[in-house]
């Protein structure tokens, strides 16, 4: 056979450069198809309340930490490489080594940057979180000073004196009752007058 390859013209540094170019570029794939993923998780943020939603980011950022641990010892690596002239057989390899660098620091910082939009999509999902728990809280504290001042009232006339002045009165019960739903309804309107819900 022939030796017409280009890989066959060429000298055993670059091979191993194409073996390394190609582990760079299934990094870089790798890297690229998160950003779909990273993308969805942004869109879910305002709208999810679910537990595994936060599980579901750390998830991401761990398998992000696991590429960036990786690339950084094959970048390391190189550089070392770059600098010693015994290692290449030729001189022509090294501009493509240089590109192999310039790229893992570009996945690095793809990497970095990632794991950063992805601490602020976190934060987007927990303001939201806590608006809502902060709308709940708001109801039930409405709620608990409706019912605070009736529980009042009521506690009164639980009392079971025998000298209260409206015991005796036939219309007694309804009139306490009206009295409860007068105060109620006042509270009700006050807090919607000061946009409170």
């Amino acid at each position: 056979m022939e030796n017409t390859g280009e890989i066959r013209k060429m000298e055993t540094d670059y091979l191993a450069y194409l073996i390394i170019d190609k582990i760079v570029g299934e990094y870089f794939d790798s890297i690229n198809n998160l950003e779909e993923h990273i993308e969805n998780l942004e869109e879910r943020a305002t709208r999810t309340s679910d537990d595994t939603y936060i599980e579901e980011i750390q998830k991401t950022k761990k398998y992000l930490l696991f590429v960036k641990k990786a690339i950084l010892p094959l970048k390391d690596n190189l550089l070392l490489i770059s600098r010693q002239e015994s290692f290449f057989q030729t001189g022509e390899i090294k501009p493509f080594l240089q590109d192999l660098i310039e790229n893992l620091n570009h996945a690095v910082t793809q990497v970095e940057h990632y794991r950063e939009w992805l601490s602020s999509v976190m934060e987007v999902n927990l303001s939201v979180l806590s608006y809502q728990l902060n709308k709940v809280m708001k109801v039930l504290a409405m709620i608990s000073a409706i019912f605070i001042p009736l529980s009042f009232i009521a506690g009164i006339y639980g009392m079971n004196f025998e000298n209260m002045p409206e015991l005796s009165t036939s219309f007694g019960y309804f009139i306490v009752l009206g009295i409860m739903f007068l105060v109620a309804s006042v509270m009700i309107v006050f807090f919607k007058i000061r946009k409170w819900f």
